[in-house]
């Protein structure tokens, strides 16, 4: 079905078409009281639909057609069975090659404009995506896609095709080159790019996963995070806002005990450095929610601590303290109450003077308090540590 629209490059096939292919290719599994295209309707794979007036007056018969029932696995159908019709892809574009309908070109004051054909955005975009996984390489990087060095395109243009591959592809084809692409294309638009990006943050194996974001943003001083990362959820609506509304609010209904363990960790990461921002909603709602992630993973909050107890911004392990002792209350078991105080007695009291952070103090004694009760505290650990006068 998507090679006939193709071929007459339309976005749907007629019935009489769809019926002949889809009875020929499930000829030996004939069923008694259906069709398989009724079958693949009822499936919600494909949908009948009406295309333009009827053709002879009022009374004929309405011209049926049969469309995908899902715009995205259309695009990925077609892509796929274009890609396979390509022989060379580096000459994809050129006139009359395979692909050269997905692009217009046109001439403004003399110079050569390309944009995508107005139909066939989602197509290239798929595209794109499957070019990155199968050959490597990133669409606009083909030879024949610009067809030159004085070619000129529109930012607004090319940023929907190339964001409809990004949310597509595999994580193995991200690469340093991608990341070029989406400085390149989002250069004047820091908290597009950002909203990107923190959209991939608890995707396993993804290039540009909390871990990115960790190698990013913890080696830099307060104001440059602030600048490069905190300020931009200081809105009370933005897309960035909704990313993190939509973590927030997974990591707070899920159920933790069944969350595969990888997407919990980054998960955490992510709600941590949420820990930095001004936006207040934001901040309450990724504390309640790491606690939720912290009852179904007990090793996560000692990894935790390591990773951020060097943050030169102290509100960020306020926090974590505040998650790391509202799992313990929610989930007393003595495994979990030992190994949060045995990190918080290494690397809040372990030091000559504690954090100078009332509240940090505060946070770090309930917990080797809850831990001296059932006499859970490590061996050489003296609970005078962690009362005043310290």
């Amino acid at each position: 079905l998507a090679r006939i629209m193709i071929e007459r490059t339309e976005d749907h096939v007629p019935l009489a078409d769809a019926i002949d292919v889809i009875d020929s290719a499930f000829k030996v599994l004939s069923l008694r009281d259906q069709t398989w295209l009724e079958v693949l309707e009822g499936s919600d794979i494909l949908r009948r639909d009406v295309d333009g007036p009827k053709r002879d007056g009022a009374w004929s018969r309405p011209n049926e057609v049969i469309r995908f029932s899902f715009q995205r696995l259309q695009d990925n159908l077609i892509a796929e069975r274009l890609l396979d019709d390509c022989h060379d892809i580096e000459t994809a574009f050129e006139p009359n090659a395979p692909l050269a309908f997905l692009l217009q070109r046109s001439l403004e004051d003399g110079v050569t404009v390309i944009k995508p054909t107005p139909r066939s955005v989602g197509i290239l975009g798929a595209l794109w995506s499957a070019v990155a996984e199968v050959h490597g390489k990133e669409l606009s990087d083909l030879r024949s896609f610009f067809g030159g060095q004085d070619v000129h395109f529109y930012y607004d243009d090319l940023q929907p095709v190339f964001y409809a591959s990004l949310r597509e592809r595999s994580g193995a084809a991200f690469t340093q080159r991608t990341k070029d692409i989406l400085d390149w294309l989002w250069k004047d638009e820091p908290e597009e790019k950002l909203a990107i990006i923190f959209s991939n943050s608890c995707v396993p194996e993804h290039m540009w996963n909390a871990d990115f974001l960790l190698g990013r943003l913890l080696p830099l001083s307060l104001p440059d995070r602030d600048s490069a990362w905190s300020r931009y959820f200081a809105r009370d609506a933005s897309e960035l806002v909704d990313r993190a509304a939509q973590i927030t609010n997974w990591a707070l209904n899920v159920d933790p005990r069944i969350v595969d363990a990888e997407v919990a960790r980054l998960a955490a990461i992510t709600l941590t450095w949420l820990f930095t921002v001004t936006n207040r909603t934001i901040r309450d709602r990724a504390t309640k929610a790491l606690v939720n992630l912290l009852v179904g993973t007990p090793t996560l909050f000692p990894d935790l601590m390591k990773q951020f107890r060097a943050v030169d911004d102290l509100y960020v392990l306020d926090r974590l303290l505040a998650a790391g002792y509202g799992a313990i209350c929610l989930d007393p078991k003595d495994e979990r109450i030992a190994e949060t105080a045995r990190i918080v007695a290494e690397m809040i009291f372990g030091e000559s003077e504690p954090p100078v952070h009332l509240s940090i103090r505060d946070w770090a004694c309930s917990i080797v308090e809850r831990a001296a009760e059932r006499h859970l505290l490590p061996a050489s650990f003296s609970i005078a540590r962690a009362r005043s006068p310290f």
